[in-house]
């Protein structure tokens, strides 16, 4: 395994999503290739991901992660509670490339955030 990650690229990015969706994972697409997936060019050399921190959640983030390249999601195959620690954390996931997973963002948790989403997806609707 080399010592060092590489950069994301945006055919990581599709093929992780085909993982996430594989394994039925609720996620959402934060930080610098989510901004650019809306025009903003932001340097960014990993992606990052906000999970719902429900234990069958991270089982399937888990099982969908340690399909990269390195496998190095692996390790952390039967953590139930990862999230259950004080304050909010970020998993980094150091494989082929770097992945950044988390259960709040910006101070906010996956169900606020969840609800504002909702709410969206509801006015694009109507």
């Amino acid at each position: 395994m080399p010592e060092y990650t590489r950069p994301a690229t945006w055919d990581d990015l599709k093929q992780l999503a085909r993982y996430l969706a594989d394994e039925h994972v609720d996620y959402a697409l934060i930080g610098g290739y989510a901004i650019a997936m809306h025009g903003v060019n932001r340097f960014s050399e990993d992606v990052d991901l906000l999970v719902a921190p429900t234990p069958e959640n991270t089982n399937r983030w888990i099982r969908a992660l340690s399909r990269l390249p390195d496998g190095a999601c692996n390790e952390l195959a039967g953590e139930k509670d990862i999230f259950a620690g004080e304050g909010p954390q970020t998993i980094r996931i150091n494989d082929e490339y770097t992945v950044d997973v988390m259960a709040a963002a910006c101070g906010h948790s996956w169900d606020e955030l969840a609800v504002i989403r909702l709410a969206l997806e509801r006015a694009k609707g109507s």
